[in-house]
């Protein structure tokens, strides 16, 4: 058993866990150590493009942040019902401008923060990306441990229920490790199939069968971790955990991906059949839990493909000429990718079927030819009239499917990150069953809750949440420690 002593132990390497290292050792913490359980740091954060920021020095300037920063206050509030913790996102919103400007005094000119909205973006890369590798330079910098490959397995407390260190091991080694404060930002247990099951039946405690979105980075270690430590040392369940789960999604190439949420496609279940107004964008998941094997299918002709590569996706909400243009160029590749696609079998992730009949786009989804050819005809019917009869659809996105080549992508429902599992207060501190703080100890990222609901969260906030939440954790950490 090797000892370590340390002031400041943070577990999970991800986005979150690379802030409070980083913000705890550049407030003074004598000695400061990381676990990553895997090789590599930077977790589910890689994949995120964007944070949500309303005062940081550019929109002050602006004048705008006042007015960002209650829109931004009332738009979580209201699409979770008012579930969370108010003061919590509170000091979420009022640390997102201190969180920009300090990562801008890191590298100056990396950041694209809008002035009249929240959208902050880094400048030629995915902000989760960049950010992350920037961290870990000055990880090296402010001499921060890194353990690689080493995973936490047990908090240790003493007779008061005060936070005195933790247990780890590493393929080979095992770890007693002695620390006056933990952070604990391990992420969400979205591959944990017995908690998922557990905490969300109504998806996974049955023979329903779909799929995980996101690849290794957003979830293949995602297994509840700090979650399960932090319950076996008494903090409070958490009854507001959500996960989302959505479609369809199409597992292909970015380019066809991007296709499947057209509102001018139609969808069709294995059947055949229409079943909504295709709107929705990736929302539509619970009207596919009502179609067979709750799969759907996109469909459409070669014209709308002209149209697709040229044209952005009408409900999509690009927060910049950057991201507008990278889509775009990804777009102009469709026709390309679907030819790629093609070559997959039907029931393969990530099938698209290219034909040159619509009997043969029956065949792929394997529905009725007769079914499936009256469903179209009745579609392009309610085109010629400018009316959808079945669904009401906006008559704006009524394309009629009658030259071919045809295209049909298969799509399927998916989930991805789970939210909650660790109740805190406004300081990131960890709450015990007896509603007291647990001393010592933070809870940061996707398994922190209080910012969002069973009912929902604002978009384009969940990477700011991680980094945020988490630089709100060091800085509370450091005050405890001074305290004490």
């Amino acid at each position: 058993m090797n000892k370590i002593y340390c002031d400041t132990l943070v577990i999970g390497g991800g986005g979150g866990g690379l802030v409070s290292a980083v913000r705890a050792a550049e407030c003074g913490v004598k000695k400061v150590v990381l676990l990553e359980k895997t090789n590599h740091l930077g977790g589910a954060s890689v994949c995120a493009s964007s944070i949500s920021t309303v005062n940081s020095k550019v929109q002050i300037a602006a004048g705008n942040s006042e007015r960002l920063a209650g829109d931004m206050f009332s738009m979580i509030m209201n699409s979770t019902r008012w579930v969370p913790n108010v003061s919590i996102v509170r000091k979420f919103i009022n640390t997102s401008g201190v969180f920009a400007d300090w990562i801008e005094e890191k590298k100056p000119g990396s950041l694209a923060i809008l002035p009249d909205n929240r959208f902050c973006e880094w400048k030629g890369a995915r902000f989760g990306t960049a950010v992350c590798k920037l961290l870990k330079e000055y990880c090296k910098t402010y001499g921060v441990e890194v353990l690689l490959g080493t995973r936490a397995t047990r908090l240790l407390v003493d007779e008061s229920g005060t936070i005195k260190g933790a247990l780890a091991e590493s393929n080979d080694t095992k770890y007693e490790i002695r620390a006056k404060s933990i952070i604990l930002s391990t992420g969400s247990f979205s591959r944990n199939r017995e908690m998922l099951k557990k905490y969300f039946p109504k998806y996974f405690d049955n023979d329903f069968k779909f799929e995980f979105e996101g690849g290794i980075a957003l979830g293949r270690f995602a297994d509840g971790d700090g979650i399960n430590m932090a319950l076996e040392i008494g903090s409070m369940p958490d009854y507001h955990m959500d996960v989302v789960v959505s479609g369809p999604t199409h597992h292909g190439s970015q380019s066809t991906r991007n296709l499947i949420s057209r509102p001018e496609a139609i969808l069709v279940n294995k059947n055949g059949k229409r079943f909504m107004a295709e709107v929705m964008e990736h929302f539509a998941g619970n009207a596919m839990l009502n179609q067979p094997d709750a799969l759907a299918w996109a469909v459409f002709d070669s014209d709308s493909l002209e149209y697709f590569m040229h044209t952005l996706d009408p409900l999509s909400k690009a927060p910049s000429d950057m991201v507008i243009e990278r889509q775009l160029a990804e777009q102009m590749q469709a026709r390309d990718r679907l030819a790629e696609e093609n070559t997959f079998g039907p029931n393969t992730l990530g099938a698209s079927r290219v034909a040159g009949t619509l009997e043969e786009i029956a065949a792929f989804i394997g529905a009725d030819p007769a079914v499936f050819i009256a469903e179209i005809k009745r579609f392009n019917t309610f085109c010629d009239k400018g009316r959808d009869e079945d669904f009401l659809k906006d008559t704006k996105y009524l394309r009629p499917i009658r030259k071919a080549p045809f295209y049909a992508l298969r799509g399927n429902l998916f989930w991805q990150c789970t939210r909650g599992g660790i109740v805190i207060n406004e300081n990131m501190e960890v709450i015990s069953k007896k509603g007291t703080v647990i001393r010592g100890l933070y809870a940061t990222g996707d398994h922190a809750s209080g910012w969002f609901s069973e009912y929902g969260y604002l978009g384009s906030t969940s990477l700011a949440w991680a980094l945020i939440s988490a630089y709100v954790a060091a800085e509370s950490s450091c005050e405890y420690l001074r305290s004490i």
